[in-house]
């Protein structure tokens, strides 16, 4: 199911981490491929991942969880969401609260072409002021 955004201005509705994974990594993918991953990262705690696409077109996200940094017993855990270019997304996930130490974001093209899209994300969060919370 796809979902919307919803932009949240206050800073007591949403998780920040002092201690988490919130390094920026960037991504890319070829729209001439229908989905791509990120690598596998450690997550510390129960935040929103964070996802922003800067370049390309808009990206479907959707965050999965594993056990470990191979993938095993992976799943979905968040709703697919349509993410806008230079927006800052934080996405509501359950990784953590499933028991699973390690995410990474599942991205769907939204456009088929020969742009590459690319982008930044983390497993954590720490809130930014203009973000938009997906849940």
């Amino acid at each position: 199911m796809m979902r919307t955004g919803v932009e949240i201005m206050s800073l007591s509705a949403v998780a920040v981490s002092a201690d988490g994974n919130t390094q920026d990594t960037l991504w890319s993918y070829s729209c001439q491929n229908a989905s791509s991953n990120t690598e596998w990262r450690r997550k510390y705690n129960d935040s929103y991942v964070y996802c922003k696409p800067t370049s390309g077109y808009a990206t479907y996200v959707t965050v999965k969880g594993a056990d470990n940094d191979s993938g095993s017993g992976s799943g979905t855990y968040s709703l697919t969401f349509n993410i806008p270019i230079g927006t800052k997304g934080f996405i509501s996930n359950y990784v953590n609260e499933n028991g699973k130490k390690y995410a990474r974001l599942y991205l769907q093209r939204t456009v088929m072409d020969n742009t590459i899209c690319q982008g930044k994300w983390s497993p954590d969060s720490v809130w930014e002021s203009g973000g938009t919370i997906y849940h």
